[in-house]
């Protein structure tokens, strides 16, 4: 019974058609949850009820972030070897 339904189906190409749309509602379904995520990721960047002591901890990080990079060496060559490489 249930091959003489696949074979009607495939006739009349229901069959395709049911195919079709499960495709379409897969990639409908993938497309929702990437907008929710990069939507949710967005947002967790940004946070509305931070106190200002909370933003002044975070000026103070920033600060001693910038102050660790300008300390750190500013190799002037590179010790890439340039040139054939030995055999």
């Amino acid at each position: 019974m249930i091959a003489l339904r696949l074979v009607m189906a495939t006739r009349t190409g229901a069959l395709s058609t049911a195919i079709r749309r499960s495709t379409m509602l897969r990639i409908t379904i993938y497309a929702t949850l990437i907008v929710i995520l990069a939507t949710g990721a967005a947002s967790a960047q940004y946070d509305p009820w931070r106190t200002p002591k909370q933003k002044e901890n975070d000026q103070d990080i920033e600060r001693v972030n910038q102050s660790t990079i300008e300390r750190l060496p500013n190799p002037k060559k590179s010790n890439l070897i340039r040139g054939p490489i030995p055999n």
